[in-house]
C-alpha cells in the first residue's frame, strides 16, 4: 500500500477528505501484445469513466451484452500513446475487429481490465443477467 506523507501527518496516518476528493494521477503500463509483439502503452481509467463503461457494453433497448464491444471499447478507452492521448475513436472499432489478432485483442483486455480494477465477475454477472449476448 502507498503511503503519503501528507496523509499520515494531517489524520493519523488516514487519507482526508480533500486528499480523498483530490483527481489522481492516471496509471499507466506497457503491455507486448504476444502474437503481433507490439507494445502498447496503456492508461488506466477513472471511476466515471468505469461506470460509463460498463454501461456502453449493455444494449439498453435489448438489455444485450456485446462481448465485442467490451472488448474494443476498453482498448479505445484505454490505449494511449507517448504524450497519454487516445489512439482510437468509435471509427476505428471496426479495424480492430478486422485487422487485430483475436489473441491479441484478448490477452490486452483481459489486461486492461485488471489494470483498470474492473472485475471480470462484473462482467460476466452483466452477460449472466443480460437477455442475450452478442457478438458483433
Amino acid at each position: 500500500m502507498a503511503t503519503n506523507s501528507t496523509a499520515t501527518a494531517n489524520n493519523n496516518g488516514f487519507a482526508t477528505r480533500e486528499q480523498l476528493l483530490s483527481k489522481c494521477k492516471r496509471r499507466h503500463i506497457v503491455v507486448t501484445l504476444p502474437v503481433s509483439g507490439y507494445e502498447v502503452r496503456c492508461q488506466s481509467l477513472m471511476e466515471n469513466e468505469v461506470a460509463n463503461f460498463r454501461r456502453e457494453i449493455v444494449n439498453t433497448k435489448t438489455g444485450a451484452v456485446s462481448l465485442t464491444k467490451t472488448t474494443r471499447l476498453l482498448i479505445r478507452l484505454c490505449v494511449v500513446d507517448a504524450n497519454g492521448h487516445r489512439m482510437f475513436t468509435p471509427s476505428d472499432d471496426k479495424l480492430i475487429g478486422e485487422n487485430w489478432d483475436g489473441a491479441d485483442s484478448a490477452y490486452l483486455c483481459d489486461r486492461l481490465m485488471s489494470h483498470c480494477g474492473i472485475d471480470q465477475d462484473d462482467v460476466d454477472v452483466l452477460v449472466k443477467n443480460s437477455d442475450r449476448i452478442t457478438v458483433d
